[in-house]
């Protein structure tokens, strides 16, 4: 009972991120997205990107030699794009 206390402040914050993910993970990729702007991206990531052109994150996310930290930075370039369009 007191782990469970100790810990629920982390427990809740990693459901919380969960959710964000799993929504993050339906965000559409423009079909005319240049991967080449994505900063931290390897060059191998670039080509397989560009060549398969997924169509969300959930796509992106299959391709071979993506990692966590390459679909993080995809995610923060695709929302970034997202505010631009937003703001006009």
């Amino acid at each position: 009972v007191l782990n469970d206390r100790k810990y629920a402040g982390y427990v809740a914050s990693q459901a919380a991120s969960s959710k964000r993910t799993l929504a993050a993970r339906a965000r559409p990729i423009p079909a005319d997205f240049d991967f080449s702007i994505v900063s931290g991206l390897s060059s191998e990531q670039i080509e397989k990107l560009t060549r398969q052109k997924p169509e969300t994150l959930r796509q992106a996310e299959a391709v071979s030699g993506m990692t966590p930290a390459a679909l993080n930075l995809l995610a923060v370039y695709l929302e970034i794009g997202d505010r631009r369009v937003a703001r006009g």
